[in-house]
């Protein structure tokens, strides 16, 4: 998605609508997403915090340059691409630990998974994104 001053457009103008347009289809998946994942799990609620985040900073206007919203959108996305990556991999492993056990697992050990597998993947984004004062 192309970031645009929104001071110089509008919803009336074909770059309006066009990136109006986008904002509305993110949203919609965003909102698919949320409906496929289980809410009352860390990683889960923190890819809906930072969706919504992208989406505000989108519709954000202030007097920054745009270029420093490029540099925030570009973190945010990489949080969200970490997130979505430690909720696949946590989740495939967990269907096949319960398949081989022949039973679902508890909230516990699929929290440990889902702790193992993030850490695996990149140890000190997971810390700075589920530090105990974020």
């Amino acid at each position: 998605m192309t970031l645009f001053n929104l001071k110089e457009i509008t919803v009336e103008d074909e770059k309006g609508k066009e990136y109006f347009d986008k904002l509305f289809r993110l949203e919609k998946v965003k909102q698919k997403l949320y409906l496929l994942l289980n809410p009352t799990e860390i990683y889960s609620e923190k890819l809906n915090v930072l969706s919504n985040e992208v989406i505000k900073l989108l519709l954000r206007y202030d007097e920054n340059p745009i270029d420093d919203k490029y540099d925030e959108l570009g973190n945010l996305n990489a949080n969200i691409n970490f997130i979505q990556q430690v909720i696949l991999k946590a989740e495939w492993k967990r269907i096949v630990i319960e398949i081989e056990k022949g039973k679902k697992l508890e909230s516990k050990e699929v929290s440990k998974i889902f702790q193992e597998v993030a850490e695996n993947i990149n140890k000190e984004r997971n810390e700075k994104l589920f530090s105990k004062t974020s």
